[in-house]
Parts: structure tokens; C-alpha cells; sequence
């Protein structure tokens, strides 16, 4: 038997304590990754619970009604932090492989489709969906013991080196919407609104996501166990890799309020001209309306004057007819 420690990160938003869990128990769900599931061919599933002493049981299965003995994995829980970093130890069987150990080269792998249900036990999504967002990032699992009460221990510092991968990442993916948003013309733009899944739509929502992310590397960045990676971190050149790291994030956080600044003046511009050829076009439309109107006006009262006209003759026809036929015109006309 063997022995290996991970250490979980929880994100969250605030330093809190994390007595009470949100749910204890996972439904069935499929192992994406992992040692055990690379020469398979079919997908492995696991189950996990939490047991009142914060231990997480995680079950394998080769489908529901499947159960394989002598998978099973336990973290016995031995501490957490505020910041949101859980301690658990793990006892393995090193004579085979299993979901988290390599039995030919002894590596550890915890896989990240477990990590992130374990994740719901503590974590909600607040700023991005379930299968987005914190999802990158990579559990920390080694032989060696952690001190969580250590200032820039190596669990702490592994997920704040994990968020420097994802901060650049998330831009990388920004950087292509922005430059295509910002050559859009007054067309490509009312094209692209009249599309609910456009481009404009995503960058704000991926903006959003990378911003709201932020928050909860907070919780890791500003703890007061962290002393290495600040932004005015000097000294060895460890010390200054970090700050390197830290510089990169902040700038990437500014640089997304730039972009968005950029997207929202250019799109504020393009909203005014399309509003101001709408309107152009309305008056243009009222005016010929207008003029149309004006020209069936004048032809209706030039045939309303040519019917009046010959009613009038008509009426004229009539009555001198009739005063033919009356005694007054025979009577004058004896005489």
C-alpha cells in the first residue's frame, strides 16, 4: 500500500468556512480522464459521496449495474483552509494501477472530471456554467505532505500558477473576437445582431466569464498565505517568475476592460449612424408618401370637378326639358 496527498481547491468568492456541504452524494457520471481509463474501450463511471466526517468515497463502475471491486478510492479529509483548499489523504494499492496511479512509472494523476464534481459538494457556479469555467484547472495530488498553514505552499502556488494558464487562454480566445469585431462595418453590424449567437454576443460573455473568474482567484491570490506572488514582489529569481505571473493577469484583466471600452464605443458609434440613416429613410418615406398622397388628391378632384361639371349640364338638360313640358312655357308660347 501506498500513501499520496491532494489538495482540492474550492473556489470561492468570500474566506469562509465550509462546515456545511451544498449536496452529499453525485449521481453517476463519466471518468474523462485518468490512468486507468486510457487503454479502455469504453468510458469508466464513478459515483461519490461525503460521509460525515468529510471523507469522499469515489466508486467505479463499468456501467450502472457494474460495479468493479477494488477500485473504490477514499480521501480521508484532513484539513481545509478559508481560502478554500481542502487536505485529503489517499491509501492505494501500488501492486496495480487505478484511476489516480500508474503502475508501471508510479505517477500520479488525479483525474480533473473528479475533481470537478467534488468541486459541487462546496462550489456553485455563479459566473459561468457547470462545464466551463473553473473546469480548467488541474488538481494538485503528490507523495509528499503539504503544510496549508505554510506561506506560498505548493498546493497554493500550483493553482495560482494554473490561473495563469487560464487567464491566457481565455484571452487568447477574446483577442480573435475582438479583432473581428472591431473591423465590422455599419452592414456586418446589423447582420450581426439580427443572429442571437453572434460574435458580439460571446465576447461580452467570455469577457464576463474571464472577469468573474478573477473574483475567485482572490481568494487565493490575496490569502494571507500567498507573499510571493505580488505585483511588487522583488528578490531571487523565483520570487520575480511570480510576479512575472501576477503581472500577466492584472494586464490581462485591464486589457479586457480596454477591449470592452473599444467593442462599446465602436458599437455606440454604429448604433448612432444606423440610427440617424433610420430616421433619414422615415422622413424620405414620410415625403414621398406625402407627395404620392398630394398627386391622388389633385386627380381625385379634377374628376370630382369633371363629374360635377357634367351633373350640372346634366341638372341644366333637365330642367329646361321640363319647363318645355310645363302650362307656363305653352301658355307664353300661344301668345
Amino acid at each position: 500500500m501506498k500513501r499520496c496527498f491532494c489538495v482540492l481547491w474550492m473556489p470561492t468568492i468570500i474566506h469562509r468556512d465550509f462546515d456545511e456541504p451544498l449536496k452529499k452524494y453525485s449521481g453517476y457520471f463519466p471518468i474523462s480522464d485518468g490512468v486507468d481509463t486510457k487503454n479502455n474501450d469504453f468510458r469508466l463511471l464513478a459515483k461519490l459521496s461525503l460521509n460525515t466526517n468529510k471523507d469522499i468515497i469515489i466508486d467505479i463502475y463499468r456501467n450502472k449495474s457494474d460495479k468493479i471491486e477494488g477500485q473504490t478510492i477514499i480521501l480521508k479529509y484532513i484539513e481545509n483552509r478559508h481560502n478554500g483548499l481542502f487536505k485529503y489523504s489517499i491509501d492505494f494499492d501500488d501492486s496495480k494501477s487505478n484511476i489516480i496511479c500508474d503502475y508501471a512509472n508510479g505517477e500520479l494523476h488525479f483525474p480533473c472530471s473528479i475533481y470537478h464534481k467534488i468541486k459541487e459538494f462546496y462550489h456553485s457556479h455563479d459566473y459561468h456554467k457547470i462545464n466551463d469555467g473553473d473546469s480548467m484547472l488541474r488538481p494538485y495530488i503528490s507523495y509528499e505532505d503539504v503544510n496549508l498553514a505554510a506561506n506560498n505552499n505548493e498546493a497554493l502556488t500550483h493553482y495560482l500558477d494554473e490561473y495563469e494558464d487560464k487567464f491566457i487562454n481565455g484571452f487568447e480566445f477574446l483577442s480573435k473576437d475582438f479583432s473581428v469585431l472591431i473591423e465590422k462595418n455599419i452592414l456586418s453590424f446589423l447582420k450581426m445582431n439580427l443572429t442571437s449567437n453572434s460574435r458580439h454576443h460571446s465576447f461580452y460573455k467570455l469577457a464576463s466569464r474571464i472577469k468573474g473568474d478573477k473574483t475567485y482567484y482572490n481568494s487565493l491570490y490575496k490569502s494571507c498565505y500567498n507573499t510571493d506572488y505580488k505585483i511588487d514582489t522583488n528578490g531571487d529569481i523565483n520570487r520575480k517568475e511570480c510576479r512575472r505571473k501576477v503581472f500577466n493577469i492584472e494586464n490581462i484583466i485591464d486589457s479586457i476592460n480596454i477591449m470592452e471600452e473599444r467593442v462599446n464605443n465602436k458599437f455606440s458609434i454604429t448604433n448612432s449612424k444606423l440610427s440617424f440613416w433610420i430616421a433619414v429613410s422615415a422622413i424620405l418615406i414620410s415625403v414621398f408618401t406625402f407627395i404620392y398622397s398630394c398627386k391622388e388628391s389633385i386627380k381625385s378632384g379634377k374628376e370630382l370637378e369633371y363629374k360635377m361639371d357634367s351633373n350640372v349640364e346634366s341638372i341644366k338638360k333637365e330642367i329646361g326639358k321640363q319647363y318645355k313640358n310645363s302650362n307656363i312655357f305653352k301658355k307664353l308660347t300661344k301668345h
